[in-house]
């Protein structure tokens, strides 16, 4: 499964995501961090729970969580004037909220695709492309 959000490809088997077809590096825990949050959008992750998931077999302080975030706010050009994929609930957790689309993982990302493809899809049908 490819979750597609703004201008971003996620892969969470591949481990890649993409931005306009440029890839974004993410330290390990940070990607894992954005799988938990894009699988549990929509609604609150606790700090305790993200911090379970992420960080499951190892002792970390609170401040491990807030610096990912803030790592994962910057590479998704997160801003306190424009688009925002991760609010934080005060107290409480985080929550992402941005807009995903389920893709299925069979075929290529579309951000990847360098060269024109050779046929389009309209309506169903698969058309040759003009040269």
């Amino acid at each position: 499964m490819i979750y597609r959000f703004g201008p971003f490809e996620l892969d969470p088997q591949k481990r890649l995501l993409h931005k306009t077809g440029t890839a974004i590096s993410l330290t390990p825990k940070a990607f894992e961090l954005l799988i938990v949050l894009i699988e549990n959008r929509g609604r609150l992750m606790t700090k305790d729970e993200l911090m379970q998931k992420v960080w499951p077999d190892s002792f970390v302080e609170e401040g491990n969580l807030t610096q990912t975030i803030s790592v994962l706010r910057k590479a998704l050009g997160d801003s306190q004037d424009g688009v925002r994929n991760i609010v934080t609930l005060p107290g409480r957790g985080y929550q992402f909220v941005g807009a995903v689309a389920e893709v299925s993982g069979t075929g290529p990302l579309l951000s990847r695709r360098s060269k024109p493809a050779r046929s389009r899809r309209i309506t169903g049908k698969a058309v040759s492309a003009p040269h």
